[in-house]
C-alpha cells in the first residue's frame, strides 16, 4: 500500500490534479537497481536532451513511480517489465511538483512487488546558469588556456 507524510494537505501538480506524494524523500518501494543515461548538450544554445533508464523493483504493489526531476521538459515516459522486453512497453502519465523537485510517474496497470521494470525517461532542458544541475562551466589550463 502506498504511503503518505503526515502532512494533511494534498500537493497538486503542476496542472492543477493532486500530486499523489507529499514528502520530500522520495518512498521506498520503489528501489532503484541500474541507471544509464545519455544526455547530448548543445553548447550554442545551452540545452540539452537525453534520454534515461532506470531498472526498478517495487517492494509492494504500486501504481505510482516517485523520482526528482529539476525544471526537465520531460517529452516521453515509459514503463517495461524486464530489462530487454521492449514489446511490453506501456506509456506513463506525468505529473510534476516543482516544490519538492519531483515527478509522479503514473503506471495504468500496478507494478508486481519483486519483478524488475525499466522506466525510460526523454527529456530536454536548459543548461543550468547555477552550479545546481547539468550547467556550463570553462576552466584555464596552466599555460592560461581555456
Amino acid at each position: 500500500m502506498e504511503s503518505k507524510s503526515s502532512d494533511t494537505a494534498s500537493p497538486k501538480a503542476s496542472n492543477g490534479v493532486p500530486f499523489p506524494w507529499n514528502n520530500i524523500r522520495l518512498p521506498e518501494y520503489i528501489i532503484p537497481i541500474h541507471y544509464d543515461l545519455m544526455i547530448h548538450a548543445n553548447l550554442s544554445t545551452l540545452t540539452f536532451w537525453g534520454t534515461t533508464e532506470v531498472e526498478i523493483t517495487a517492494s509492494q504493489p504500486t501504481s505510482t513511480i516517485i523520482m526528482h526531476s529539476h525544471q526537465l521538459q520531460i517529452s516521453k515516459a515509459t514503463l517495461r517489465r524486464g530489462a530487454e522486453d521492449r514489446l511490453s512497453e506501456e506509456p506513463l502519465s506525468v505529473l510534476e511538483y516543482p516544490a519538492h523537485e519531483q515527478v509522479a510517474l503514473l503506471a495504468p496497470q500496478p507494478l508486481l512487488a519483486g519483478p524488475l521494470y525499466t522506466v525510460t525517461i526523454d527529456y530536454s532542458a536548459n543548461l543550468s546558469e547555477s552550479f545546481h544541475g547539468f550547467y556550463k562551466s570553462t576552466y584555464r589550463t596552466q599555460e592560461g588556456e581555456m
